[in-house]
C-alpha cells in the first residue's frame, strides 16, 4: 500500500463580513466626529466659559480647571491648528477602525469612550454654571 496523495482544497483567507466592516466604519466615524467635537469645544468654547466663570468669581472644580487648561493648550495653536488637530485625531480613529485587528467591539468602545469624555466635558462646565445661577438667584455675587 502506497499512501494516497490527497489534495486539500485551498481555502480563501477569511474576509470580514460586509456588515461587520460597515459597522466598524460607522462606529469609528462616529467616534472620530465625537472626539473632534470635544477637541473643538475645549479650544473654542472653553475659553468663553472660563471668562464667564471668572467674571462671576465662580470657584471651579478640579476637573473643570483641568479641561480649561487643556483648552488653553489647544487654543494656543489657534483655531486653524485646533481644527487641524481635531481632523488628525478623527482621521486616526477612522484608520484604527479600518485596521484588520479592530473588530466592531473595539470600534464601539471608541464611541463609548468618546461619549464618556463628552459627558465629562458637559458635566464639568454644567456644575459651575448651575452653582453660579443658584448664587445669582440667591442674590449673592
Amino acid at each position: 500500500d502506497q499512501p494516497m496523495d490527497v489534495a486539500l482544497p485551498i481555502q480563501p483567507t477569511a474576509q470580514p463580513d460586509a456588515a461587520v466592516h460597515i459597522l466598524k466604519l460607522a462606529f469609528s466615524s462616529i467616534a472620530a466626529l465625537l472626539w473632534a467635537a470635544i477637541l473643538l469645544a475645549l479650544s473654542l468654547v472653553g475659553p468663553r466659559f472660563e471668562e464667564i466663570f471668572t467674571d462671576f468669581g465662580v470657584r471651579l472644580p478640579p476637573m473643570t480647571r483641568f479641561l480649561l487648561e487643556a483648552g488653553h493648550v489647544l487654543g494656543a495653536i489657534g483655531p486653524v491648528g485646533a481644527v487641524a488637530i481635531a481632523l488628525l485625531v478623527g482621521a486616526a480613529i477612522v484608520m484604527l477602525g479600518r485596521a484588520a485587528w479592530c473588530n466592531w467591539v473595539v470600534a464601539a468602545g471608541m464611541v463609548l469612550l468618546g461619549l464618556l469624555a463628552a459627558g465629562t466635558l458637559v458635566v464639568s462646565f454644567f456644575l459651575p454654571l448651575t452653582a453660579m445661577i443658584e448664587s445669582l438667584q440667591a442674590g449673592k455675587p
